[in-house]
């Protein structure tokens, strides 16, 4: 949800992971292991999915 928020309110390339991990209170490095490092994507709707 705070990918979603994010992104419409700076733009899909304007929103950083560090943005939303900061926004969810989780580290950079969780999503990061989480989604699958450099394969993470936002689709159109600004939610994240693995390449």
């Amino acid at each position: 949800m705070q990918a979603q928020k994010l992104c419409a309110k700076k733009g899909f390339a304007g929103t950083t992971l560090d943005e939303i991990a900061r926004e969810a209170g989780v580290s950079r490095a969780l999503i990061v292991q989480h989604f699958g490092g450099i394969h993470l994507k936002k689709n159109r709707g600004g939610c994240f999915y693995r390449d």
